[in-house]
């Protein structure tokens, strides 16, 4: 402790000067010069932490992490709270690094997941291992002995980035996400709200964020969903909806889908139907519409199944996410004796899949073998072609409600965009912002521009107090005409 004192001394002075990266170098010299070894850097937690600082201020994040992993610095229970904390930020730097997901602005893009799962029902591979990359392994081992009380601490932040992370990757890691949200006592997490500013629809806001209590709930009985824990997921969304008195970004509405779904699973479909029936009166969106719908088929309603599709397939939503809804669809069809529907629903499965460079997978191959010998010569070679046919068959069947909201044509411009979330914002020429996805976009949608001026139909939001929304977006290239 003694050889690394008056270096820790000179490096807290140019911390104080922020120049770090003098710091970085007086200490490499030290080291290479033999003046300090690795054993005399592990006696020195001061030392550490300092140097974890700089390494976090000049933004040298993997540098940081590599120093840590170098020196054989141990992360457990009994390593000092403050090298744990210098630690902590390094790695939520890293994630957010890794992903500028900002967590509460967009309600309805934090399930982008449900969307994705739907295709996965229907993949050929597992998406709950138990595989962890280095980064996983790091916030595993150092997240349950983090200090989550004091506002000091990386606990939150870290905790709130790292689940935002890796539950929006394309085959999250729920058995190991729900491993490590079993570590974290609960009880001792914080019921604090933190107020942050952030710019939705072009203007800032301040926003409320869940308390790191909620979070913990959400994220647990959603990964508890994932691996099939249903008794336990069923007690913990439960308990949640007793234990808080507000909920943000719906988190009522998904805890109480939640507890359906788990009914469905422990033999309760009746009383499952009722409450997605009941959720459905809050929130419309198209993966409860499609829920309902499998629920059900299961229950051998297959009439009310196929309405419940339809208005799925009618409602917003990109339709790279609803292949398991199609795909449900044809299994309806078969169980109503209409092969001709049940194949071509198939079809576009496969031609969605074939579009986005995924694998086509038996499953799916044999059904197209089946219906097809039993229906008749039917058969599309154009997506969109096979497309509109089905949208038509989905409208005249059991049309939505919410179509009497259409708008035949809307001339707009757009205002701002977000490339990165493939999400943008058109201002009407009657005054009102239209919300929009990329994929709703008819033209080149990489040729889209803010100041671009679009015509566009609209239809009412999925849920009140949210934009409307646009789709059929082709752009306008007589801009006179706005």
């Amino acid at each position: 402790m003694e050889k690394t004192y008056e270096l820790d001394q000179d490096i807290k002075e140019l911390i104080k000067k922020d120049d770090y990266k003098e710091a970085i170098n007086i200490f490499k010299n030290s080291f290479k010069s033999g003046e300090i070894s690795k054993a005399d850097v592990l006696e020195n937690n001061y030392l550490i932490c300092d140097l974890i600082k700089c390494y976090r201020k000049l933004k040298w994040i993997d540098k940081g992490i590599e120093f840590i992993k170098y020196m054989g610095i141990e992360i457990n229970k009994d390593q000092d709270t403050f090298i744990l904390k210098e630690y902590g930020w390094l790695l939520y730097y890293k994630y957010k690094n890794i992903s500028e997901i900002n967590i509460g602005e967009n309600e309805e893009e934090d399930f982008d997941i449900l969307r994705r799962m739907e295709d996965e029902k229907f993949s050929e591979v597992t998406p709950n291992t138990n595989q962890k990359d280095y980064l996983f392994k790091a916030v595993e081992n150092i997240l349950p002995f983090l200090d989550s009380k004091s506002k000091y601490s990386s606990f939150s932040k870290l905790f709130r980035k790292f689940l935002k992370v890796e539950s929006h990757k394309i085959k999250p890691n729920w058995l190991s996400i729900n491993e490590l949200l079993g570590k974290i006592d609960k009880n001792s997490l914080s019921k604090e709200c933190e107020m942050f500013e952030t710019k939705i629809k072009g203007k800032m806001k301040t926003v409320e964020m869940a308390s790191d209590k909620e979070s913990w709930y959400s994220y647990k009985t959603k990964a508890l969903l994932e691996v099939r824990k249903f008794e336990e997921c069923f007690n913990l969304s439960n308990e949640a909806l007793i234990l808080f008195s507000k909920f943000h970004h719906n988190n009522d509405i998904w805890f109480a889908r939640r507890i359906a779904l788990c009914k469905k699973e422990l033999g309760d479909i009746n009383t499952a139907i009722q409450d997605l029936q009941e959720i459905l009166k809050r929130k419309k969106d198209w993966f409860i519409y499609a829920e309902l719908s499998a629920l059900y088929y299961d229950s051998g309603q297959y009439e009310e199944a196929l309405k419940h599709a339809c208005y799925a397939t009618q409602s917003f939503g990109d339709n790279k996410y609803k292949l398991g809804l199609f795909y449900n669809i044809a299994r309806i069809m078969e169980a109503l004796n209409d092969m001709k529907y049940a194949y071509l629903h198939v079809l576009l499965v496969k031609m969605i899949r074939e579009k986005e460079g995924w694998k086509i997978g038996s499953k799916i191959s044999d059904s197209l073998k089946k219906y097809k010998n039993e229906s008749d010569d039917f058969s599309y070679n154009n997506m969109e072609v096979l497309y509109n046919y089905l949208k038509q068959f989905w409208k005249e069947k059991y049309p939505l409600e919410s179509d009497k909201y259409v708008v035949k044509k809307m001339k707009g411009k757009v205002k701002s965009l977000r490339r990165d979330r493939e999400f943008g914002f058109i201002s009407g020429e009657d005054n009102k912002e239209y919300y929009f996805r990329f994929s709703n976009v008819k033209d080149e949608a990489s040729n889209i521009r803010e100041g671009v001026f679009v015509l566009f139909q609209t239809k009412s939001p999925t849920q009140e107090g949210k934009n409307p929304i646009a789709f059929d977006i082709r752009f306008l290239h007589n801009q006179a005409h706005v």
